[in-house]
């Protein structure tokens, strides 16, 4: 009998530690107070449900060398824990990117480079138009691909110099 609350105590100990939580976006993750060291988070997306950017991540106390980038290191409200990228594939969405044809999506695409590079992954790019201003750093031997037999479209916010190309199973 645990009718001291000790019970309690250990399940709420061991889901702090070894659960994994799921969150609809970035920012109910970032916001959650239930978040530990050593406990999982899985995000359906990264601004909404569904809308690509859907990840998971491990959650660790931060280090001096961590850099907050909002994409494979995420800060969280409790200032000593950020939510690390924890994946074998990356899309521009897991990096905020929306894909959506207004929003300018360099930063993120370039931000899924780097990351792809330096783990080695893929970069997946969704059937959306993305729009950049700026020029992007394509690494040698970087894998990248379209979403299944969906055209994919990075464009160039300048209008004078618009520019449109398809990612289709590279």
């Amino acid at each position: 009998r645990f009718e001291d609350g000790t019970l309690q105590e250990i399940i709420s100990n061991y889901l702090k530690t070894k659960a994994l939580f799921g969150f609809n976006n970035v920012n109910e993750m970032k916001n959650d107070s239930v978040l530990s060291d050593g406990s999982f988070a899985k995000t359906l997306g990264y601004y909404n449900i569904n809308y690509g950017g859907s990840a998971q991540y491990k959650i660790r106390n931060k280090t001096e060398d961590d850099i907050i980038n909002e994409g494979s290191i995420i800060a969280l409200s409790d200032t000593n824990l950020i939510a690390e990228l924890v994946s074998i594939y990356v899309t521009p969405e897991m990096f905020g990117a929306k894909g959506d044809g207004q929003t300018d999506d360099t930063t993120s695409i370039q931000n899924a480079f780097d990351y792809a590079k330096e783990k080695e992954l893929k970069v997946i790019f969704l059937a959306k138009t993305y729009m950049i201003s700026d020029t992007l750093t394509i690494y040698s031997f970087m894998n990248i691909d379209g979403q299944g037999s969906a055209n994919s479209f990075i464009k160039l916010i300048d209008n004078s110099l618009l520019i449109s190309f398809q990612l289709k199973n590279l």
